[in-house]
């Protein structure tokens, strides 16, 4: 099955919005401000400077990734889904991928997101990719949100070693001459 990576473009809106509002109603995590980005996904997210990922299987739209750019060196994944009949073969971690190194081509230092705890395994993908829980952030923008995370692949001086956009490659360093 032959599935590509591709930016958003105004005739995936309809679909966009209908695979994101598949999964959030599905899991009864649907609200108001759902509703707003589903229904003009460019004024959303890339008319804020943000950028949409789609999968595409022979032209349809079967998955969706959005970032949003939060501050300097900061975007917010999001609205990460996939088709129900194409689950469980990869697209997903596919387009977080492209997502990371989208945030990593616009020199950003982290990816955060926003998430509930009834998503089991869209939760473990994003662990598996190296994201880490977090405190919930004070400003919650959704009412559902229970879980917060973060990849950074820039890390302070006091913790262990990141792994490089979060995929298992140890980040390498450079060590000062003497």
């Amino acid at each position: 099955m032959s599935i590509a990576i591709e930016t958003f473009r105004p005739e995936h809106a309809l679909r966009f919005r209908d695979l994101n509002r598949e999964w959030l109603e599905a899991y009864d995590l649907m609200e108001p401000s759902n509703d707003e980005q589903l229904a003009d996904p460019q004024a959303y997210f890339i008319d804020r400077g943000g950028r949409i990922f789609v999968a595409l299987h022979d032209g349809d739209v079967v998955g969706t990734a959005a970032m949003i750019p939060h501050g300097v060196g900061e975007f917010e994944l999001a609205k990460v889904t996939v088709s129900s009949t194409f689950r469980g073969q990869g697209i997903a971690r596919r387009l977080v991928e492209h997502c990371i190194a989208y945030a990593r081509e616009q020199n950003a230092r982290r990816v955060s997101l926003v998430s509930n705890s009834r998503l089991q395994p869209a939760l473990r993908l994003y662990e598996s990719m190296g994201f880490e829980h977090r405190a919930l952030p004070a400003d919650k923008e959704y009412e559902h949100q229970d879980v917060s995370m973060v990849l950074d692949w820039v890390a302070p001086t006091n913790r262990a070693e990141p792994r490089a956009f979060g995929l298992g490659a140890p980040v390498t360093r450079a060590r000062p001459s003497v």
